[in-house]
C-alpha cells in the first residue's frame, strides 16, 4: 500500500520532500503523537538548523486531525479495525473526561457522547480537508472514500447500540423493577431481574434436621435472579468482570 499511497506514507513517517501535490517543500510532524499533523516548511534559504527548529513548534497550524490523522496515523492497517479503534478512543475518551464531574453519576455519557460526537467529527474533517492539497488526486479520494464509510460505522453503531447503558445503568434499571439483558450473551431468552425480599419454602431433603427450623420457611434476601437459556431461574447471579466492564447492557421488555 506504501508505494500505492507514497505521499500519505510520507506524511505518516514525517519525510522531508519537495514533491507535494502543492509544490510546497518540507515534512509533516505529529508532535504530540497524538495523530495532530503540522506542515514544517522547509526553506532553502533559511537552511536545515531552521527547519529542524521548527519540528516541535505547537504554534503551527494543524493540517490533519481526528479521524484523517488517526487514519493517517494508522495508514496500512485494516480499515475496519481502524474505524473501531477510533470510534473506542474518542467513546472513552469522553467517558473519562467526565467521569470526575459530580453530576456524572446520574447521567448516561454513552447517550451525551453518542449525541454530541458527530458534530465534532464533522468539524474535525473540515478542519482536516487542507491536507488534501498535498497530496494526489487519488490519495485525496481514498482519503474522502474512508472518511465517508467511517461516518456510515458511526451512524450504524449508533443506531445498535442508542440505547445500550453500562454495568451502572443496568443495575439502577434493576432497581427499578424492570428486566436486563446484555447483548453479547450468546443464549437466547436470558435476563437479569431483581427479586425482594420473600418468605420461600425450602426442599427438606437439602438439609440436615439439625439444620431445618420454621417448617421450611426462610426468609429470602434481595438477590439478582438470572433467567438461563434452557429457561431455569437462577437466584443469586454473579457478574463477571467482562459483564461489570461492558457497555451493551439493555432492557428487556
Amino acid at each position: 500500500m506504501d508505494n500505492d499511497y507514497l505521499l500519505i506514507s510520507k506524511i505518516r513517517k514525517g519525510i522531508c520532500i519537495d514533491y507535494w501535490g502543492n509544490g510546497k517543500c518540507g515534512a509533516f510532524k505529529d508532535i504530540d503523537n497524538s495523530c495532530m499533523y503540522r506542515f514544517v516548511e522547509y526553506d532553502i534559504n533559511k537552511g536545515e538548523i531552521s527547519f529542524l527548529n521548527k519540528c516541535h513548534d505547537r504554534n503551527l497550524p494543524v493540517f490533519a486531525t481526528g479521524y484523517i490523522g488517526y487514519l493517517i496515523k494508522h495508514w496500512g492497517e485494516d480499515v475496519e479495525k481502524i474505524n473501531e479503534c477510533y470510534f473506542n478512543y474518542r467513546l472513552n475518551e469522553y467517558v473519562e473526561l467526565n467521569n470526575p464531574e459530580l453530576d456524572s453519576w446520574k447521567r448516561n455519557l454513552r447517550k451525551e457522547f453518542f449525541a454530541k460526537y458527530k458534530k465534532w467529527e464533522n468539524g474535525w474533517v473540515k478542519q482536516s480537508e487542507s491536507i488534501l492539497e498535498f497530496l494526489s488526486d487519488r490519495e485525496s479520494e481514498i482519503i474522502k472514500a474512508y472518511t465517508y464509510r467511517y461516518f456510515r460505522y458511526v451512524n450504524l453503531f449508533i443506531k445498535e447500540n442508542k440505547n445500550c447503558s453500562g454495568f451502572d445503568i443496568a443495575i439502577k434499571i434493576l432497581k427499578q423493577g424492570k428486566k436486563v439483558a446484555r447483548k453479547g450473551w450468546n443464549g437466547k431468552g436470558m435476563w437479569l431481574k431483581l427479586a425482594k425480599q420473600n418468605v420461600t419454602g425450602i426442599d427438606k431433603n437439602s438439609f440436615n434436621a439439625i439444620d431445618f427450623e420454621n417448617d421450611g420457611l426462610w426468609a429470602m434476601l434481595p438477590c439478582i435472579c438470572m433467567k438461563t437459556a434452557t429457561g431455569e431461574m437462577l437466584p443469586g447471579w454473579s457478574a463477571s468482570q467482562t459483564d461489570m466492564l461492558s457497555e451493551d447492557w439493555v432492557i428487556v421488555e
